[in-house]
């Protein structure tokens, strides 16, 4: 098994594409989220975003939340007692041009 390094030049990133940067698991991010999921994906017009991960901790909260059996402000009262975790999404091709390869390490 085999993991490869990259390097992200963050700054200049910021300085030339469109990123859509989530702080926190707050309502913007959640309208997000849940905008994504009922397959209206609105990320198309940034070349990055990141935020948060919905991974099986989070998922139960917005399960609810997409039932209908918890509004959005005890959505994110539960949420804010999870351990969050971030992801980056490189949306387009452009974005991939700011990560630039370092190593192979062999695990």
């Amino acid at each position: 098994m085999f993991l490869s390094v990259y390097k992200f030049d963050r700054r200049s990133a910021e300085r030339d594409l469109i990123i859509l940067d989530f702080e926190s698991a707050d309502k913007d991010w959640l309208n997000f989220v849940y905008s994504c999921r009922m397959g209206k994906p609105n990320h198309m017009d940034y070349d990055m975003v990141r935020g948060a991960v919905v991974d099986d901790t989070v998922y139960a909260a917005i399960q609810l939340f997409e039932m209908g059996l918890l509004d959005e402000e005890e959505t994110l009262k539960r949420l804010k007692i999870q351990k969050l975790y971030d992801q980056i999404l490189f949306h387009t091709n452009r974005s991939l041009d700011y990560c630039h390869f370092v190593r192979v390490i062999e695990l």
